[in-house]
Parts: C-alpha cells; sequence; structure tokens
C-alpha cells in the first residue's frame, strides 16, 4: 500500500474513501502487530545472547586471573561489545523505529475516518452546493415555503370566553 495515497481523501468520491477505509485501517493494525511480534522475537534473541554470554564471560574473566573483581558491570560491557548483541540491538532500534511509525499510520488512519465524517456531514447538508442565481433561489425558497405550509400544522382559532363578572 502507499502511505501518502492511503491517508489522503478524494473530496469529489467520498463513498469510495468509505469502502476503502476500514480495509486500509485493518491493514496497518496488522502490520503494526507483525511489528510488534517481530521486535518481541529480537528481544528474546537479544535475551538468549546475553544470558549465554553471562555465563562464559564470567568464567573467563574469572579464570584468566583479572586483576580486578569481575561485576556485573564490566559483564555488562563486554556483552555490549559483543558483535553480535551489537548486532541485535540495530535491528531492536529498527525494529521500535517501524513500529513508531505504524503507530503514526494506524493514528493517521483514525484522523482519516474523523475526516470523512465530517466532510461526509458536509456534502449531506449541501455544504459543496453550486452557486444558485436568484431566480433558483426564489423557486427554491417559494417550494420551501409551500412544502413548510402543506406539512405544517395550523394554529386552531382562539375561542372568545364571555367575561365573567
Amino acid at each position: 500500500m502507499n502511505y501518502e495515497q492511503d491517508i489522503s481523501i478524494n473530496l469529489h468520491n467520498l463513498d469510495e474513501e468509505w469502502i476503502k477505509q476500514a480495509a486500509t485501517f485493518h491493514f496497518y493494525l496488522v502490520q503494526l502487530a507483525n511489528a510488534q511480534r517481530d521486535r518481541e522475537e529480537i528481544r528474546s534473541e537479544q535475551e538468549e545472547l546475553v544470558a549465554d554470554r553471562y555465563d562464559e564471560i564470567r568464567l573467563d574473566l574469572a579464570g584468566a586471573g583479572a586483576a580486578t573483581k569481575v561485576t556485573e558491570t564490566s559483564i555488562k560491557r563486554v556483552i555490549e561489545a559483543d558483535p553480535g548483541y551489537r548486532n541485535i540491538d540495530d535491528r531492536m532500534k529498527g525494529a521500535d523505529h517501524t513500529i513508531n511509525l505504524l503507530n503514526a499510520a494506524v493514528k493517521a488512519m483514525d484522523q482519516k475516518k474523523t475526516a470523512l465524517e465530517n466532510l461526509t456531514k458536509l456534502q449531506l447538508s449541501d455544504w459543496y452546493s453550486r452557486p444558485r442565481d436568484e431566480k433558483e433561489q426564489e423557486e427554491g425558497r417559494k417550494e420551501h415555503l409551500k412544502t413548510l405550509n402543506e406539512t405544517m400544522p395550523r394554529p386552531k382559532a382562539k375561542e372568545t370566553r364571555p367575561a365573567r363578572v
């Protein structure tokens, strides 16, 4: 799908815009769900790498007779310097960016829905009607008054009551 095209509205074809709206909105929601799943898979991969490397690094540093105490911070630094970890971290950042873009697309599609609702109301209220000359306006006014006179109930004539003494 084309994002720029998906968020635009053709004012002269609102019925087609409404037909496409639900399917397009659904498309972006599915893409967002897939991106979130992908990020969770990357996160699991990262946690697995950290767990595997943690024990290896602790044993390597302790077995090498490190002059300093082996700390969590030193292990974390070694893990973060690992090329595999950096690769996973880059993929995680890419997945987060994709999720942010898809969240923006979902919000834009929700805004489009609101705009379509308002444009439809305007069209139904004849907001985009064509200009009329004075003769057409007068004919329309007379037709409107005739319809009102035919459909509006007439008030009943007031009965006069004799005055009380």
